[in-house]
């Protein structure tokens, strides 16, 4: 390895450690794939599949920049049983950093055990660090949450993993300070770092520090 990773092996699971924080001119993350694990084998010609998770890296990479750049508006419905309401959660990204963007670089890599692990770099715009920095500064407050997806979903279930980890986050934050169940709360939030991933009995596992930025909780109605 370039000494860039960190794994911890214990049975299935693998964890990365990622770095990007606030006040740089730079983010860098470590992320990782799959090389289609069922069909790869280390002495056969994997080139082919070496290049769909290129891709597939890739778009990881552009995908978790633009969480940490832009962030995400979100509307959360809280589960209610007593009236029948169902929890849920949707995830909106604000702007995204475009496909083939050149600050977005890739900087080393390891194939290993039928994963790609790779380390990307990403240069702000004085814009974008502008808007980052806008986030530390304003008195918006911070969570932590853990979300799961089904490994069989391959960048969707890391993309599930990734939105349920932000609405525990969220829950985290509002349970201790919202005593009357709203029916439903808006608002932003921004990754405060790249998510860390696990793998664990077939499920994708992120874990996220986000700051939140409550726009409008909408109560139920009294009458």
């Amino acid at each position: 390895m370039t000494g860039f990773f960190c794994r911890v092996f214990s049975g299935a699971f693998i964890l990365l450690f990622s770095v990007g924080a606030f006040g740089e001119d730079l983010l860098s993350i470590d992320i990782w794939c799959e090389v289609q694990p069922m069909s790869f084998s280390p002495d056969a010609d994997n080139a082919p599949l070496e290049a769909d998770a290129y891709r597939a890296l890739f778009e990881e990479a552009r995908l978790i920049f633009s969480g940490m750049i832009y962030g995400y508006e979100f509307d959360y419905v809280p589960l209610d049983k007593s009236r029948g309401v169902r929890e849920y959660l949707v995830v909106t990204p604000i702007a995204e950093v475009a496909r083939g963007d050149a600050n977005l670089r890739y900087v080393s890599g390891e194939l290993a055990d039928g994963r790609l692990y790779g380390r990307f770099n990403y240069t702000l715009e004085k814009y974008q660090s502008a808007r980052r920095e806008s986030w530390r500064t304003i008195i918006v407050p911070a969570a932590d949450g853990k979300g799961e997806g089904k490994i069989w979903a391959d960048a969707e279930g890391k993309k599930t993993s990734r939105e349920q980890a932000i609405k525990e986050a969220l829950r985290n934050y509002l349970r201790p300070r919202v005593f009357n169940k709203p029916r439903e709360i808006k608002g932003e939030v921004i990754f405060l770092e790249s998510p860390l991933m696990s793998v664990r009995a077939g499920t994708y596992i992120s874990m996220v520090k986000v700051k939140i930025n409550i726009k409008e909780i909408i109560p139920y109605s009294v009458f």
